[in-house]
């Protein structure tokens, strides 16, 4: 005799209640930030900052996302730059509407397995190209550390991190069929990267990273935050980490709290570390619908 569903919820609706729920716990990390550092401030300290340096922030960021598209077209070969730019853009869709940007990440691989030759190779070519992202990041923390005057415990973790980054990605060459069990069929069947290519993608994702950490420093130097560059890279490094956790929709309250919190350890005014996040949720945004715009439009690649 069949088991009864006794989840009074349809199945049709959970997906949204669950959007529903993220985004809520994002909107309460919000207010409770917002009931600690005076918003209007915040709001006047971006409403004040010059066009140039917004002009000049929004260069870099569409800089870092071509650099993400060469970055996977390095380890997935036959690739186009329009084809790589607009599974970047799909990327950045969703990894702002849903929990953590990992599932960008996760809706980009599933994307490129349905098209390419050889799915399951698709797949773990951004499963590779993610953990050598994190691997450089974890360089340029360790780095900062090294020049600065830094908490123990950031190296503790970027050396973790690239410790667990080694182990995974000899997990990952160890384990050739774990894209066939997921569904992505064989690995089999395509042209594989060759081993420089890793080593440029690498290469490329330090230079992304340290990009990425420019742009805190442009946006937040033009809002009066004054750290050294050892510092901003810190300061990135933490909210990208942060970010990962999957309790909130495009970060809210995440990035904001985390932001005003490693900035006031650094004796940081709070409406300026404030108006820096609300900045940079402005830049993904703008990501968002730029990926919005690649998602509805027509489909090329048969995606």
């Amino acid at each position: 005799m069949p088991i009864k569903n006794m989840n009074p919820i349809p199945s049709s609706l959970r997906p949204w209640l669950w959007f529903a729920a993220k985004a809520a716990i994002g909107g309460g990390a919000f207010a409770v930030v917002i009931s600690r550092v005076p918003l209007r401030e915040a709001l006047d300290a971006v409403a004040r900052l010059p066009v140039g340096t917004a002009a000049l922030a929004l260069g870099l960021t569409v800089l870092a996302h071509a650099i993400t598209a060469e970055r996977l077209r390095l380890v997935l070969p036959g690739m186009t730059p329009g084809q790589a730019f607009r599974f970047t853009l799909i990327g950045l869709l969703y990894a702002n509407v849903l929990p953590t940007p990992l599932a960008g990440d996760a809706v980009k691989a599933v994307r490129l397995a349905r098209i390419h030759v050889a799915p399951g190779q698709a797949a773990l070519a951004v499963v590779r190209d993610k953990l050598l992202g994190f691997a450089a990041l974890a360089v340029i923390a360790v780095a900062a550390t090294a020049t600065g005057e830094m908490p123990p415990v950031v190296t503790a973790i970027a050396a973790g991190l690239i410790a667990a980054i080694a182990l995974v990605w000899r997990g990952l060459s160890r384990v050739p069929w774990l894209a066939e069990k997921l569904g992505f069929g064989t690995v089999e069947g395509a042209e594989a990267p060759a081993p420089r290519h890793y080593v440029v993608n690498f290469v490329w994702g330090i230079v992304f990273q340290i990009l990425c950490a420019v742009i805190f420093a442009v946006i937040g130097g033009a809002l009066g935050l004054e750290l050294d560059p050892a510092q901003w890279v810190v300061v990135y490094a933490t909210v990208t980490l942060v970010l990962l956790l999957p309790v909130t929709v495009a970060g809210l309250g995440l990035r904001e709290g985390t932001l005003v919190g490693v900035l006031a350890f650094f004796g940081q005014n709070e409406a300026a570390a404030l108006a820096l996040s609300l900045c940079l949720l402005a830049l993904g945004l703008l990501g968002a619908l730029a990926g919005l715009v690649a998602e509805t439009g027509r489909d090329r690649a048969g995606a």
